[in-house]
């Protein structure tokens, strides 16, 4: 397997990038969420609210954030209506994979069949394709497997690189606490399973859910040539705090 490390920081000339929050509903409720989403929260972005956010002229890119974006019933929508623009330099998803299809058999994933299903679901994205999928704590202690399956979609976007532009990107979140040991498991886990090369490893920062630890980082922007849109289609620009409180207050 040819290692590969990819991180997502702006580089020069890069197009403007849309991020688009298209739900703040979840599958999980990590309990830090930038976003304060949830399971059981209730805002989609409609469908005609999104073609009117995308951009009129110019190359963009565009990445689905959530809470978490693969339980939006229009997300292939929203990545094909993007692509036909043909000025859609790259579509990111930001997810935690929990509906990724996996397959099993015998309470065990079953590797072969996994990677042939985990393939076909992302080629129907289209590339140019990033994936940021996270992993933290409490993913891990909801699904014991996570490693295991970000392992796997990692070989899967290997051999998709022979074919396409297709770049994957661990989003690994770390508590900044001596008692949790600063979650040094999550670490080992990393290096069990040799995926080091495609992470983007920080501590959690101070704010959304998590603006009152002291122990979090102070957020901070990496690069300006964004702008943020919530579930309901308000811009923020790119004030991360003021669209943080802001989903605090959808329904």
């Amino acid at each position: 397997m040819t290692i590969t490390a990819y991180h997502d920081s702006p580089y020069e000339g890069r197009p403007h990038r849309y991020y688009f929050a298209i739900t703040n509903d979840c599958n999980r409720a990590c309990p830090w969420c930038s976003t304060y989403s949830s399971p059981g929260k209730k805002t989609y972005l409609l469908k005609e609210k999104f073609i009117h956010l995308l951009p009129k002229e110019g190359s963009f890119e565009i990445q689905f954030e959530g809470g978490e974006p693969t339980l939006h019933p229009d997300l292939f929508w929203m990545i094909k209506q993007s692509r036909e623009t043909r000025r859609c330099n790259r579509v990111v998803l930001c997810t935690n994979g929990v509906v990724f299809p996996f397959l099993y058999r015998n309470n065990r994933i079953d590797n072969k069949k996994s990677k042939s299903s985990l393939k076909n679901y992302f080629l129907k994205m289209g590339h140019p394709l990033t994936i940021k999928l996270s992993l933290n704590h409490h993913l891990y202690e909801h699904d014991k497997l996570i490693f295991e399956k970000a392992k796997l979609v990692v070989d899967v976007f290997e051999d998709l690189r022979a074919i396409g532009d297709f770049k994957i990107i661990l989003n690994v979140r770390r508590r900044n606490n001596r008692k949790y040991n600063y979650d040094k498991l999550i670490l080992e886990h990393l290096s069990h399973y040799a995926l080091e090369p495609y992470t983007n490893i920080f501590f959690l920062q101070a704010y959304g859910k998590n603006k009152n630890n002291k122990l979090a980082e102070k957020p901070f922007l990496v690069g300006y040539n964004f702008t943020l849109f919530n579930p309901d289609g308000k811009s923020f620009g790119n004030d991360l705090i003021s669209r943080s409180e802001a989903m605090k207050e959808l329904p």
